[in-house]
């Protein structure tokens, strides 16, 4: 039962779960990545938009589960670049659920799919652990640039002083020859 009325309320909830994530954004930024339709001038909300949907439909079984980690993976590369915690990062999420019972609470209440919705977030929990993992698998390869391109770059400065410091011993050995 809480499965139809998902799916006959589909378009209503995922315009609420994407205005909440969109909400996690400060100022000008959630109002450009709500605003902006052009998938190519807002790659990120359209990003969202539909990983979002992709998940959605996974947990309503219109979707193949394949593609569950996937939509994850391609949602937690953007967050986890930006400047959120990792609670932030994840909280989106969680947003589903209260997206589901706002747009939902009467019917919810008035067809007695309480103890479904209890089991259906069940599922969203599952999925929090899903986003978390790849959160942290995100930020460990950003770690691990960092840490090469911080390597990279001391390792020119180290030569660019064994030629700063090669140079100017042969120019103090002239010297010395001299005298």
């Amino acid at each position: 039962m809480l499965e139809e009325l998902l799916r006959k309320n589909r378009s209503a909830i995922l315009n609420k779960w994407f205005n909440d994530v969109i909400a996690t954004y400060p100022g000008d930024s959630g109002k450009f990545l709500g605003g902006e339709k052009d998938r190519f001038n807002n790659p990120v909300g359209n990003t969202i938009k539909d990983q979002s949907s992709i998940l959605f439909d996974a947990l309503i079984g219109d979707s193949p589960a394949n593609r569950v980690d996937e939509a994850i993976e391609n949602i937690m590369k953007i967050r986890s670049v930006q400047d959120f915690k990792p609670s932030e990062a994840v909280v989106i999420v969680f947003l589903l659920k209260t997206a589901i019972e706002e747009t939902l609470k009467s019917e919810i209440k008035r067809q007695n799919l309480e103890n479904e919705l209890i089991d259906f977030h069940k599922n969203i929990d599952g999925l929090a652990l899903s986003f978390f993992n790849s959160y942290t698998s995100c930020r460990e390869i950003i770690n691990r640039i960092r840490i090469n391109e911080m390597k990279n770059r001391n390792k020119l400065l180290q030569k660019r002083m064994n030629v700063f410091n090669d140079t100017s011993m042969q120019e103090g050995d002239s010297d010395n020859d001299s005298a």
